[in-house]
């Protein structure tokens, strides 16, 4: 019976693993008709600033997972130290994202100027605003 359950885990950890590669590649063949390099590199950077926000909050679940972990296992030390792990990593993916996305726009304003390839000034999640 352990071993009919976990196939059934397996395939569908490969259903879910197949279906995320095709949302995160469709945009790719949609937008494969990209007539420049520079509009190449605005879509891609679009997609990257569409996606930057749901990565933040995966991160920031996992370290919400870890602190309900925590306090759940108060009693238990070893799922405790678990949960502790889980928030110190949180927190470091968090850092981590945040820094690259920060030293990326400065390097972006620094050489390409405010308004970056797509030539907008302000935009809120990949999205233009001015």
């Amino acid at each position: 019976m352990n071993n009919i359950i976990s196939k059934l885990e397996y395939n569908t950890a490969k259903v879910i693993t197949f279906g995320a590669l095709t949302f995160l590649f469709a945009p790719f063949i949609a937008f494969a008709q990209a007539g420049t390099v520079q509009q190449l590199i605005g879509i891609v950077g679009g997609i990257i600033a569409l996606a930057i926000p749901v990565v933040i909050s995966l991160a920031l679940l996992y370290f919400f997972w870890g602190l309900a972990k925590f306090i759940l296992h108060a009693d238990d030390e070893s799922e405790r130290a678990k949960g502790k792990s889980i928030m110190v990593w949180g927190i470091v993916a968090l850092f981590v994202i945040v820094t690259v996305w920060g030293i990326i726009a400065v390097l972006q304003s620094t050489f390409i100027g405010p308004g970056g390839i797509t030539g907008c000034a302000v935009s809120v999640f990949g999205v233009c605003v001015t």
